[in-house]
């Protein structure tokens, strides 16, 4: 029985892991991507810009949700 929760509490961990990875990563390609597509279209820093908003909203979600979830136990 002892192998059962350590599993669980190990599987936990790793899904708060990924949702803490995912708060930082998001934003970032949310970014670089505008950068690019900036580049590409001679539009700066519009693009750029959009992507940081949208960056946000994805990492203020994440946060809310990897809240949720740790409120829950």
């Amino acid at each position: 029985m002892p192998d059962s929760n350590r599993n669980q509490s190990t599987g936990a961990a790793m899904r708060m892991a990924h949702q803490a990875m995912s708060i930082g990563i998001e934003p970032a390609i949310a970014v670089g991507g505008g950068y690019l597509l900036d580049q590409k279209y001679g539009t700066a820093p519009w693009l750029m810009i959009l992507g940081a908003l949208i960056g946000a909203y994805l990492a203020t979600q994440g946060f809310r949700k990897l809240i949720r979830d740790l409120e829950k136990k």
